[in-house]
C-alpha cells in the first residue's frame, strides 16, 4: 500500500492535472486506512483532497467518482457518497470495482442486503476472478445469514487464490463462527498469525483474545471476547475499530457475532456515531 501510494504521488507531482493518478491516489489511501493501522486521521483527508481534485479535472470520469464516494465513506457520510456511487456506476457501469465497493462499503453497512448482492453478482461477472471480491462475497453472505451460500463462496475464493491473507482472515472468522475450529486455525494460520491453539471452542477463542494477532487485532479481539461472553470487553474492541479502522466497523457491526449486542444502548450509541440505523 505504502508502494502504491507512493507511485500515485510521483505521478500526480509528475502532471498535476493527471486526474487519473488523483483518483488512484485518493482510493488507495481510503484503502490502505483498513490495512495500515491507526492511519484513519491522516490518510482520510488526504484521500478526501485528491478525490475532490481528481473530480474537479475530470467531472465526466467514473473512477473520480468512486473516490470521492469511498473518501465520504470513510467518515460515515452515507448521504455524500450516495450521490457519487449513482455517478461512478453511470459513468463506468462496467467497472467491477465500482459494484463490488457499493455493495461492500454503502449498501451492506445500510442493510441493503439483497441489493448488496445483486451488484456483488454483478462485479464477479465483470471480474470473476478478483480474490478479494470473491473473498467478500462470501462475508456478505455470511451477514445475510446465508451460511451454506457462504460457506460454498468461500471454498471458491479458496481455488482463485488460496493464498489471499484477507481471504483466509475471513474464511478463519467464518468457519470458527460455525464450529469448524480445526479449519479456523488453519485459514487463521495461512492469513498470516502464528498462534498456538489449545483444542476445543474455548481453547481457540482464548488463544486468539491473548494473541497479538498481526492483521486487524481489535477486530479479532471483539470477536473472541463476544465468543467468550465478555459483552464489555467485545464493546471496547469494536469502540477500538472505530477509531482505527473507520472502514471496518461498519461492516463489522452488521456481524451475526455481535447479535447479542445490538439492543444494548452502548451499542446503539455506537451506531449512531457511524450514522446507521439499527
Amino acid at each position: 500500500m505504502k508502494t502504491a501510494i507512493d507511485e500515485y504521488q510521483r505521478a500526480t507531482q509528475a502532471d498535476p492535472n493527471y486526474a487519473d493518478a488523483f483518483a488512484g491516489l485518493s482510493l488507495t489511501y481510503s484503502i490502505a486506512i483498513g490495512y495500515i493501522n491507526d492511519t484513519a486521521k491522516q490518510f482520510g483527508p488526504l484521500a478526501d483532497q485528491a478525490a475532490r481534485r481528481a473530480v474537479e479535472l475530470a467531472p465526466a470520469f467514473g473512477a473520480a467518482h468512486l473516490a470521492l464516494a469511498e473518501a465520504r465513506d470513510t467518515v460515515w457520510d452515507w448521504a455524500g457518497a450516495w450521490p457519487e456511487y449513482q455517478k461512478a456506476i453511470n459513468l463506468s457501469p462496467n467497472d467491477a470495482t465500482t459494484h463490488y465497493l457499493y455493495a461492500y462499503t454503502f449498501l451492506l453497512p445500510q442493510k441493503r442486503l439483497d441489493e448488496a448482492l445483486t451488484e456483488f453478482r454483478r462485479a464477479l461477472d465483470l471480474d470473476p476472478l478478483s480474490p478479494i471480491i470473491n473473498a467478500n462475497h462470501a462475508t456478505t453472505l455470511m451477514i445475510a445469514g446465508k451460511y451454506d451460500e457462504a460457506d460454498a463462496q468461500f471454498r471458491h475464493a479458496q481455488q482463485i487464490d488460496a493464498n489471499f491473507a484477507p481471504l483466509n482472515l475471513r474464511m478463519g472468522e467464518f468457519l470458527a463462527f460455525r464450529g469448524k475450529f480445526e479449519e479456523a486455525e488453519a485459514a487463521f494460520d495461512k492469513s498470516g498469525g502464528e498462534i498456538q491453539w489449545p483444542p476445543g471452542r474455548e481453547g481457540f477463542y482464548h488463544a486468539l483474545l491473548s494473541s497479538t494477532y498481526p492483521v486487524a487485532p481489535d477486530a479479532q479481539e471483539s470477536f473472541a471476547a463476544i465468543a467468550l461472553g465478555d459483552k464489555e470487553r467485545a464493546m471496547q474492541a469494536l469502540e477500538l475499530v472505530e477509531k482505527v479502522s473507520p472502514d471496518d466497523i461498519f461492516v463489522h457491526v452488521r456481524r451475526p457475532e455481535f447479535e447479542s449486542l445490538r439492543g444494548k444502548p452502548r451499542f446503539q450509541a455506537l451506531l449512531r456515531r457511524i450514522n446507521l440505523q439499527p
